[in-house]
């Protein structure tokens, strides 16, 4: 057995640290989708409420997928609740937050998947393929960014 098998093993082995950004993962995804409802329900445009609904849904499909693979590996999801929705002053606030934690996931899910990609290659496409689609995302909030007034009120 080399340095680095041994290593791997004392921080818990790489299927019980994948598990690990599993569940983080689908909690953060389940997070998402209830910030995206909340704001469409107080979204001042028609329009805009129901690109951020159908958003919440695709989130949910990360959450399902993500949820998917961890059965997959032979584990139970995490249950609970998924966290508390950021708010925001206005609308666009409200916007800008939802543009940061897509940016942040996406970030944060090249990063998993190079991470990855030796031990589980599933797991590293699934990582990157979400990056990508949470990136598609992210632009859809942005367009809705540059449509949006940064001063009005509530």
């Amino acid at each position: 057995m080399g340095l680095w098998q041994r290593m791997r093993e004392l921080g818990g082995g790489a299927k019980r640290r994948i598990l690990v950004d599993l569940a983080n993962a689908h909690r953060e995804e389940l997070r998402v989708a209830l910030q995206l409802r909340v704001h469409a329900e107080r979204a001042p445009y028609p329009d805009h409420a129901a690109t951020l609904l159908g958003l919440a849904e695709r989130e949910d499909a990360h959450a399902a997928a993500v949820r998917q693979h961890i059965e997959h590996l032979g584990a139970v999801p995490p249950s609970g609740e998924p966290g508390a929705p950021r708010g925001g002053h206005n609308y666009w606030q409200r916007l800008t937050f939802d543009l940061e934690d897509i940016r942040a996931k996406s970030s944060r899910y090249r990063e998993l998947s190079l991470r990855w990609d030796v031990d589980d290659a599933e797991t590293a496409a699934l990582f990157d393929r979400l990056a990508h689609e949470d990136a598609a995302l992210g632009r859809v909030i942005s367009d809705l960014i540059t449509r949006s007034d940064p001063h009005a009120e509530d």
